[in-house]
């Protein structure tokens, strides 16, 4: 079974690219929750910190710090 269209056949219709769109986006969003329930659960086993510490430490990282990373990034770019 093929997952996208080899070069030979048409070009998808706007509906099915978009029904593609959303299923790829659906598995990488379940992905990236199931790896911070891996990370919470490890990091409250090995710890032994407080469910909220957990889930706030790792949104934390998951949320602010890319944030934080552009920010500097830019910063340090603009500002050579």
């Amino acid at each position: 079974m093929e997952m996208y269209e080899r070069r030979s056949k048409p070009i998808l219709s706007r509906a099915a690219f978009s029904w593609r769109l959303l299923k790829h986006g659906f598995i990488s969003f379940a992905l990236v929750l199931i790896s911070l329930g891996i990370g919470i659960i490890g990091y409250r086993e090995f710890e032994s910190q407080s469910w909220f510490f957990v889930l706030r430490w790792q949104l934390q990282q998951v949320c602010i710090r890319p944030r934080r990373m552009i920010r500097e990034n830019l910063f340090f770019t603009n500002h050579r």
